[in-house]
């Protein structure tokens, strides 16, 4: 709002109008790896027939071109001989639809929409209303213009009519409408529009097959400490907080596209961001931490993440594959590691800060309604506690089947070190493993059985005993081997 100069409760109401000059801007822009259609959304209403217009022009500078634009929550209203058009169709959220699918490749390294593209997107009027003895104005409206007094900013001569033949006023000074796409800085520039990247968050998708077209970048799994990749156990891949692994230190592995080039995979760094406030029920986001506001900050349906709340773990990689380690003490005491993915200088937009890495839910569509923020979401693992056993030697899983790969852990905690012997026997106390011997100084560690006996063989099914002495323990535990 802005303040009229001298007593506002002097202007009578016949004397007064409203008018907006909060330009219409984009909110964020959001797009899918190997597809072509990118949903758009404006903070408010813009006139469909200049929308129209975009098609055949360059959404990505010498890359993309428009070949459709496709209003969602399209509106008519009339409007009287005073605005430019008898009807109009309006609307704020588009899908605009492109020559070709967009690459991994640009949009991991954070390609920019065209800047100019947006220019004439026009505001929309309200319903047009009469001042006394004056002509209707059509574009609206945010706060009052005394048409007998001044405003001490943004002042215009009223000679100069306003777009739809607005009769000029005899007296006094009105601040016009700033009904076109604006920039940053109040001014008709390409600025707001160039500070969007093609997508404003980069949307991971479950790949199907490991060369599937939607893959921009994956995490295969995250495990604790004695996670094996192909046991259940320690294991988590679902990402939707119904798998549990243990509260350990935890390694995540991603992979990236197969589309994309070395050079690409030799600068992306990406990072794993992770927060340590809470457990967020939906999509979460780090606050910008230059103190402007990124251009993701208006997507309905997320949270803003205070710095202080989250951390980063930088990733290790080895050719596609990236690996991501996050420590115990980092973890949420809720019980839930809940992260995104981040690239935290995209090569075509480091200007813009981050670009974060969203999970698009598993049950939402690839094809329809994968753009509303209702199906975008961080990856969740559960990391709740341990239940331990007596003398702190727990198994975490007493049912095996070796034939699929299964194995048990037994996890142990030496509150002082010493020597530790840990076997595998029989029912009736024949030695069949030996799973550690050995000196272990204080701390907590995991002993992997995979089912085998001491030549390599699977043994059969069965009841089996694990035992462990070590310093303060002398413990026995049961695991079933099945077929």
């Amino acid at each position: 709002m802005i303040t009229v100069s001298g007593d506002p409760f002097a202007i009578s109401p016949p004397d007064t109008a409203m008018v907006d000059t909060a330009p219409p801007r984009i909110y964020y822009t959001l797009a899918l790896t190997g597809d072509d259609q990118v949903y758009i959304r404006f903070s408010e209403p813009v006139e469909d027939q200049e929308m129209q217009k975009l098609n055949g022009k360059d959404f990505v500078t010498g890359k993309y071109i428009i070949n459709g634009v496709v209003a969602l929550d399209k509106k008519n209203k009339p409007v009287d001989k005073y605005d430019h058009a008898e009807n109009l169709d309006y609307a704020s959220k588009y899908l605009i639809t492109l020559d070709k699918e967009i690459s991994a490749d640009d949009l991991m390294n954070g390609i920019a929409c065209n800047g100019a593209l947006f220019r004439d997107v026009r505001d929309v009027p309200p319903v047009p209303y009469e001042w006394p003895g004056k002509e209707a104005i059509g574009y609206p409206m945010d706060y009052y213009v005394d048409v007998h007094g001044s405003f001490t900013t943004n002042k215009l001569d009223v000679n100069i009519p306003f777009p739809g033949e607005l009769e000029t006023v005899t007296s006094g000074n009105v601040s016009q409408p700033n009904f076109f796409m604006m920039g940053t800085m109040g001014t008709r520039s390409d600025s707001d529009a160039a500070n969007h990247r093609a997508s404003d968050l980069l949307i991971m998708v479950r790949p199907e097959k490991a060369d599937d077209p939607y893959l921009s970048m994956w995490p295969l799994y995250a495990k604790d400490t004695a996670g094996v990749q192909d046991v259940k156990q320690g294991v988590a891949r679902q990402y939707d907080g119904s798998e549990k692994i243990r509260n350990t230190d935890i390694t995540v592995e991603g992979i990236a596209s197969e589309s994309l080039p070395e050079g690409s995979l030799s600068v992306l760094n990406p990072q794993i961001v992770f927060s340590i406030g809470k457990d967020h029920g939906n999509l979460w986001l780090p606050a910008h931490g230059s103190g402007t506001h990124p251009t993701y900050i208006n997507i309905e349906h997320s949270d803003e993440e205070k710095p202080g709340n989250f951390k980063t773990s930088v990733s290790q990689k080895n050719g596609r594959n990236y690996f991501f380690s996050i420590r115990r003490n980092d973890i949420l005491e809720a019980g839930m590691l809940d992260f995104l993915f981040s690239i935290p200088k995209p090569v075509y937009s480091p200007e813009l800060g981050p670009l974060y890495g969203v999970r698009l839910k598993d049950t939402a569509s690839r094809n329809d309604g994968w753009y509303k923020p209702e199906n975008l979401t961080s990856f969740k693992v559960n990391t709740g506690e341990t239940k331990y056993q007596r003398s702190g030697a727990t198994i975490l899983s007493n049912v095996i089947n070796p034939a699929k790969g299964e194995k048990t852990i037994l996890h142990y905690i030496l509150t002082r070190g010493g020597q530790v012997t840990i076997q595998v026997f029989t029912l009736d106390g024949n030695l069949v493993q030996s799973l550690y011997r050995g000196g272990r100084e204080a701390g907590e560690y995991d002993a992997v059985w995979d089912g085998k006996n001491r030549g390599g063989n699977v043994v059969a099914r069965g009841m089996y005993f694990i035992r462990i002495v070590a310093p303060d323990i002398d413990e026995i535990r049961k695991v079933m081997v099945v077929k």
